[in-house]
Formats: structure tokens, sequence, C-alpha cells
């Protein structure tokens, strides 16, 4: 019975070593915030009602030059996502206290040459009163339109009641680039 009891906690003390080791293989995953993209754009007055895009801007992309500098590839990127699309109202004229809640709904909208519009964020419920808006991010990986040469943005939104005002709306994105260094050592 004693050699079962030293056989149990010799068992108990090496599997408590294993266990606690101080090293594990693990995923981590590093994020790289890309400086904001930001545009301004007007909305003209109009007796339209309903959809309208605003403005649309292309851009270029160095997005294998960011991953360069920071010691990755393309190939290590698992996505690229959105990381805030804000709006705000600049000025308007004639009418100064001008704001967005003649709008019913807006949304900021990306697409290349080769892959379809997708929608980047957008916001369903005008708060009343509102100059600035946080729009809603939708989470999609944003790599295809990204990784090629060039990218559209496009704002968009569906106004209530016809635009009175001439309206200087800045559009700013902020994308974030996602590292997955797969089965890395990590100590705790």
């Amino acid at each position: 019975m004693i050699k079962a009891g030293k056989l149990f906690g010799g068992l108990m003390l090496i599997s408590g070593m294993i266990f606690t080791s101080c090293d594990e293989l693990a995923n981590q995953s590093i994020d790289i915030d890309l400086d904001k993209t930001s545009v301004e754009f007007v909305i003209a007055p109009t007796d339209e009602v309903g959809y309208q895009v605003f403005a649309s801007s292309t851009y270029t992309t160095n997005i294998d030059s960011i991953l360069e500098a920071h010691g990755y590839s393309a190939s290590d990127l698992s996505k690229i996502a959105i990381k805030s699309v804000d709006l705000e109202l600049v000025s308007s004229t004639p009418d100064a206290d001008a704001c967005f809640d003649i709008f019913e709904s807006v949304e900021a909208k990306i697409s290349t040459d080769i892959v379809s519009p997708e929608t980047l964020a957008m916001i369903e419920s005008i708060p009343e009163g509102a100059t600035n808006l946080n729009c809603d991010i939708v989470d999609l990986d944003y790599s295809d339109f990204l990784l090629s040469n060039s990218y559209t943005l496009e704002a968009a939104g569906t106004n209530k009641v016809p635009v009175i005002n001439t309206m200087v709306v800045k559009g700013t994105v902020q994308f974030t680039l996602r590292i997955e260094i797969l089965n890395s050592l990590v100590s705790f």
C-alpha cells in the first residue's frame, strides 16, 4: 500500500510539472491600424427624396509596403477589417444649423474594378440634431479590396425630405490589418 501511495504521489508530481509548463504553442494575432482616410464632399440641394450617392473617391493602396515595414508579407495577412467610419457635418449654407436628421439612413461602400461594392458601415436611424455620426461597422474581410491596386469609397444615403442646404461633410475611414501568427511559442 505504501508503494502504491508513493507511486501515485510521484505520478502527481510529474503530471504537475508537465501541465504547468511556462511555454506553450499558441496562435497570436497582431493588429496594425492604418492611417485614417478622410475626404470632404458636398451634398448638393435637391428636390429629390430617396436614395442618392453623395460622393465617390478612388484611392491607391500600399498594403504590401506597410506589411513589409512591420516585417510581414501579404501571405501573413488574415484579415483587413474596418476600425471606424465617421461622418462630420463641417458646414451648411444657407442654414448654418442644419444637421443629418433630414436623412433616414447613410452608408459607406467600397469597391474595386473587379470586386463588386460591399457596405463598410451604415447608420439606419439618424439621431435628432446629429452633426457627427459614428457608423455601425459591417464585419467582413476587406482584403480583396485593399490588396488591389486601388479601391473606391462611396458615401450614400436616403433623404426623407428635399435637401435645401449645401452641406459639406467630412467622411473618415480607418482600416486595421490583422496578422495571424500560427503556433508561436508563448511564455507565461
